[in-house]
């Protein structure tokens, strides 16, 4: 049986001059693996994916995103768009909770702006 990974690749370079790391390059990359169905889980014939360090997918977590630093998406078919569509959903509900964040924060330095130091605030 084959699982098909969807994989949020990071490329970083680093720059020796500057002793720096520079912008990260994402992409989508897809790769399939051969793997043995378990009765709640599978584990690669092999090896996993580059990138993706865990000894077997439970069942139950198929179509979800998963990793902390590589991002990555399970499928037992290939779907390139609905991976990308999870992606997409999970960035956009991420930026928008940063963007309120953003907004509160804005608000709370306005507050302390204002406040003057012989007046009750």
């Amino acid at each position: 049986m084959k699982l098909y990974f969807y994989i949020l690749d990071r490329n970083e370079k680093f720059n020796p001059e500057t002793r720096t790391f520079e912008k990260p390059v994402f992409k989508i990359r897809a790769e399939e693996c051969e793997v043995i169905e378990k009765p709640k889980t599978y584990k690669a014939l092999t090896n996993f994916p580059n990138g993706i360090y865990a000894g077997f997918v439970r069942k139950e977590d198929v179509g979800k995103i998963f990793g902390t630093l590589t991002k990555y998406i399970v499928l037992k078919e290939p779907n390139y768009q609905f991976a990308k569509d999870k992606f997409l959903k999970e960035y956009n509900a991420e930026i928008s909770r940063l963007k309120n964040a953003i907004a509160m924060y804005e608000d709370m330095i306005a507050a302390i702006e204002d406040c003057k130091e012989d007046v009750k605030c």
